[in-house]
């Protein structure tokens, strides 16, 4: 057999297919920032099995980023300071020496921060805050009109609701406000795609049974955003990300260091910050035996069958030859057909780009040339088109043309979630 017809039969357990009940009717898509066409009966109907996830995640999606799980709530949900850059124009030289010749940053990272710090509404980290803090005092000699720079710089945002509760849940588990911000910032600035794209599958499983995710997790898989009802993906990703990077998780293969978290008797605190995320897929595909045992510690029947099929036209020896487009659509739709979730991981190579589409109006959003990914990045398919797929990817919904996938390096898993109905 052909590639793809070897990936199709690896399949597991593929599930019968039945009528698709996605309501394309315009007029119900909800007003106030709300998108969506599907009702609760809908989605909870035992009748269907099989429909377009993309229907689901709008219609428990909020705002432009709320299209499956976003884990940029971690930073866009914190108190920030908004920095103005009135007072950085014609100092950007003086800017780049001092980091350069006292911070000791190479030129190209220094060159990136004045860019950053001049950039209108930034929103700065405290330690972003006393880098500029102490290139004032290099130039100015009077503390008191640094301090009014410095106050007259910035505008402060309030944490959001979601965040506050995040915050408030660790706290509630046995951490103290500090390590609370530590932990969402560590989450934020790690890269959780991996953990993401997982959170979405689950959420997908579990989209007919709601009630058994709150029986199963201890918590809603909704929750309340300025009297909207959508899907709870911060405290789902939080979950996830904590309890993989614990001690409950057999780390000495992955690396020597003790795991950042310690969880004892539902009590967390941070044993670990420096340790590194454990990233659930990377070049060898997905982590299912941690996935698996995050599952079964919320309940013993649930699991997780994942396949990984990784494609690139380098030859690697951890990959499988590039697909013809032809076969690579009848994977996809044999998967889409039988209830099987997808993810992919896309990967930086060169002289090859891999282009993100806004999903709406096909404007390019960004691509593998200017992402902020790193050498890969996990997102979650949604939705398989006669000319791309849409997924989801920190909660934006975006295209990526299938001409695109043509030599390049890509892993696709395929996952099936057990014993939900235990």
């Amino acid at each position: 057999t052909n590639a793809a017809g070897t990936a199709i039969n690896g399949m597991i357990g593929l599930r019968a297919n039945s009528a698709s009940i996605v309501d394309t009717d315009a007029s119900r898509v909800n007003s106030n920032n709300v998108i969506g066409n599907l009702t609760d009966a809908e989605i909870t109907s035992e009748g269907t099995s099989s429909f377009l996830t993309n229907a689901f995640f709008e219609t428990y999606g909020y705002r432009e980023n709320g299209y499956g799980v976003n884990q940029g709530i971690f930073r866009e949900g914190k108190s920030m300071l908004i920095l103005n850059d009135e007072w950085l124009k014609g100092h950007e030289a003086d800017m780049f020496n001092y980091l350069v010749n006292v911070r000791g940053l190479n030129e190209t990272t220094a060159l990136a921060g004045i860019k950053y710090y001049s950039t209108p509404n930034s929103s700065l980290t405290i330690n972003g805050i006393g880098i500029i803090n102490s290139y004032l005092t290099t130039v100015i000699d009077d503390p008191f009109e640094i301090a009014k720079i410095m106050s007259g710089s910035f505008s402060t945002v309030q944490e959001n609701a979601i965040y506050s509760a995040l915050k408030n849940k660790l706290v509630s588990q046995g951490m103290n406000g500090f390590d609370a911000v530590r932990t969402l910032d560590l989450v934020d600035s790690s890269g959780a795609c991996s953990y993401a794209a997982v959170a979405n599958e689950i959420f997908d499983s579990f989209m007919r049974h709601p009630n058994k995710f709150e029986e199963y997790f201890g918590y809603s898989m909704y929750t309340n955003v300025d009297g909207h009802k959508v899907l709870n993906y911060g405290e789902l990703l939080l979950d996830l990300y904590v309890f993989v990077n614990s001690n409950l998780v057999d780390h000495s293969v992955y690396s020597s260091k003790p795991p950042i978290f310690n969880i004892e008797n539902g009590k967390i605190s941070i044993n670990n910050i420096n340790a590194g995320q454990r990233a659930l897929s990377g070049g060898m595909g997905r982590d299912s035996d941690v996935v698996n045992l995050f599952l079964q510690s919320k309940n013993p029947s649930l699991s997780c069958t994942t396949h990984d099929h990784i494609y690139s036209s380098t030859g690697s020896f951890v990959a499988e030859k590039s697909l013809e487009l032809d076969d690579l659509k009848a994977m996809l739709n044999t998967a889409v057909d039988n209830d099987v979730e997808i993810s992919l991981g896309i990967y930086k190579k060169p002289g090859h780009v891999f282009n993100f589409y806004n999903a709406s109006t096909r404007k390019l959003y960004i691509n593998t040339n200017n992402w902020n990914e790193g050498g890969a990045h996990a997102v979650y398919v949604t939705e398989v088109l006669d000319d791309g797929v849409i997924v989801s990817s920190w909660g934006k919904k975006l295209f990526i043309p299938f001409t695109d996938f043509i030599n390049g390096r890509y892993n696709i898993i395929f996952s099936e979630y057990g014993g939900i109905n235990s």
